[in-house]
């Protein structure tokens, strides 16, 4: 058991709102703020102070250019700025504003601090939004003691479910809130909870029901009225709200009559209009489709039929919409099942790995898994990879080179052999990716690390990536027998350093700029390897494509020269495509 005698507890930072859990006897509970379970995940600054939660959103309704939402939907950007009380903030800064927020009021509540913190980030969530979400705990104060994936998270907080010793069930989470989406399979016995799969969106859930019914309010005012609400921001955000309210009341309601009075570019108008469940359905069904793939596809990931699911759970305020159990059962032949209030599972099941993690309870272990593939950029045939260091010029589509796969349990340890593009090469910037695309440029970039080669005679370059639950990334580079070993560790939210005494990846950074002008033939691989594969699949092509032939041709024309990198980018792409589709 930890010495530390603060409060832990379990935070879900939602799209558009949030909830904490602490212990309380053994059991997690969820702290009540304002009154309320939930805290709306909004940030505003109003004369020379910050306001989250409810009073953001009050602000938010008066005075939008004020305030900013849903913020969790720019956590993979980190180059968004939003200007606030003078500031450029990040979607860290922001996250991390509401954090405070969310722990200044629960530890009002509670009249004692909570310093430990597991958070919760949507499964399909990428490395560096779960390091930034990561980050924008440390700054809130915390000690952030793990993150983990909503889906999981609910699924622990499902506790009450028990299992006999040998028994094991296979649980389908569903999980659509108000602004992403997520779908996991796990396996779950009497001492353990085992992801298998997961699928998702993080552009989908609540939020994208009230914009379909904000496109509904505009078009019916522009009918009615010739006014154009769309560019009114005061306007569309009252219409935002109306949307928001009309979908919760057709949860538990047949229809909604709407007289509500606007102002639209100085004219007053009046919204009269009424919406049945029906039309509401019509607006989104095929949104509540696309995640019924989603969970299809998690359930074919692993070759399993619906009918070896045991329990179908449903999680996030969203699935309070009757056409979301209706779409289930309907395609799946699954009664969904609702144990917990959906709006705190997440929150409770957070609660619960903190407190495993603090060592105040001791129940099932939880195994998760890397949700989408780790690697690096590479040039050449699979069983012959070669890192190379393109160091002037263009960033080059190179081939992607998994080490860590997709659904891999975690921790994991995966090595992969490489080779040097040549003798000579001094060193070389590897670029880390993450997805499952063949070509880099479709992927994730999430990092980058340097190493300089030795002067051993090997030009075998072993690399080896230890990735764990939190994100972090530590990678090996071993250059073949009696060569160097280098280190570095991959903290996303951190950039990447070297495990040495003489300094980090800046000064990686001045070293490579300075093998760098000797290696440019190293960019010169990368185009004759396009230039080769292309070759290759249009001698196996009979006739020839035409348009590839002139693609090439056009692409041979424009090597070499500085004024051509963007029509050179689009017609890499395009080659690449062809090649990976033949």
């Amino acid at each position: 058991m930890t010495s530390d005698t603060s409060r832990f507890c379990g935070i879900d930072l939602g799209t558009t709102n949030s909830c904490i859990a602490v212990l309380e006897q053994g059991q997690p509970r969820v702290v009540p703020l304002d009154g309320q379970n939930t805290m709306p995940s909004m940030l505003a600054w109003k004369d020379g102070q910050w306001l989250a939660g409810t009073a953001a959103r009050n602000h938010y309704v008066v005075a939008p250019q004020e305030a900013v939402i849903s913020i969790k939907r720019k956590m993979d950007d980190p180059g968004y700025r939003v200007e606030l009380g003078g500031q450029q903030l990040s979607p860290v800064d922001v996250s991390a504003k509401i954090l405070e927020a969310l722990v200044g009021a629960a530890q009002r509540e509670l009249g004692e601090a909570v310093t430990r913190a597991v958070i919760t980030v949507p499964a399909w969530f990428q490395e560096q939004q779960r390091q930034a979400t990561l980050e924008a705990g440390r700054r809130a104060g915390l000690d952030v003691l793990q993150i983990v994936n909503e889906p999981t998270a609910a699924a622990i907080a499902h506790e009450r479910i028990q299992l006999d010793d040998g028994a094991q069930e296979r649980w389908l989470v569903y999980d659509l809130g108000g602004g992403t989406f997520d779908v996991s399979l796990l396996n779950v016995t009497a001492a353990s909870y085992e992801v298998l799969a997961s699928e998702g969106n993080t552009f989908l859930g609540g939020d994208d029901f009230d914009h379909r019914l904000v496109e509904r309010f505009i078009a019916h005012l522009r009918d009615r009225y010739n006014v154009d609400a769309a560019g009114d921001v005061l306007a569309r955000t009252r219409l935002r709200f109306l949307a928001e309210n009309t979908k919760i009341q057709l949860s538990h309601q047949t229809e909604v009559t709407l007289h509500e009075p606007l102002t639209v570019g100085g004219d007053n108008v009046m919204l009269e209009l009424r919406i049945t469940r029906e039309d509401f359905e019509a607006l989104i069904g095929d949104l509540i489709d696309s995640t019924l793939d989603k969970a299809a596809q998690v359930l074919a990931d692993v070759n399993s039929q619906s009918r070896e699911v045991d329990r179908l759970l449903l999680v996030g305020g969203s699935t309070r919409i009757p056409l979301v159990a209706e779409r289930l059962k309907q395609r799946f032949d699954i009664d969904p099942e609702s144990w917990l209030d959906a709006d705190l599972s997440v929150a409770l099941g957070a609660c619960t790995r903190a407190a495993i993690c603090c060592g105040e309870i001791f129940d099932r272990s939880v195994v998760d898994i890397c949700p989408h593939s780790l690697g690096i950029a590479a040039v050449g045939e699979e069983d012959h990879d070669e890192i190379v260091a393109p160091t002037s010029g263009r960033d080059h589509p190179l081939t992607f080179a998994p080490l860590i796969r997709r659904y891999t349990r975690l921790p994991a340890s995966f090595s992969r052999t490489f080779y040097k593009a040549h003798p000579s090469q001094k060193g070389a910037v590897v670029p880390v990716y993450q997805g499952e695309n063949s070509n880099t440029r479709h992927n994730n970039f999430i990092g980058q690390f340097f190493i300089e080669f030795s002067q051993s005679r090997s030009e075998k370059l072993d690399v080896c990536f230890q990735y764990d639950v939190n994100g972090t990334i530590k990678i090996i580079v071993s250059e073949g027998s009696g060569g160097s070993r280098r280190e570095f560790t991959m903290d996303l939210a951190r950039s990447v350093s070297e495990n040495s005494e003489d300094g980090g990846f800046g000064d990686n950074l001045t070293e490579h700029e300075q093998v760098g002008e000797d290696d440019s033939e190293d960019e010169a691989r990368v185009t004759n390897f396009l230039i080769e594969k292309v070759s290759q699949k249009l001698e196996q092509c009979q006739p020839a494509p035409e348009g590839i032939v002139e693609l090439m041709e056009r692409y041979k024309d424009l090597l070499g020269r500085e004024d051509a990198d963007e029509q050179l980018d689009e017609l890499e792409d395009q080659l690449y495509e062809w090649v990976e589709d033949e």
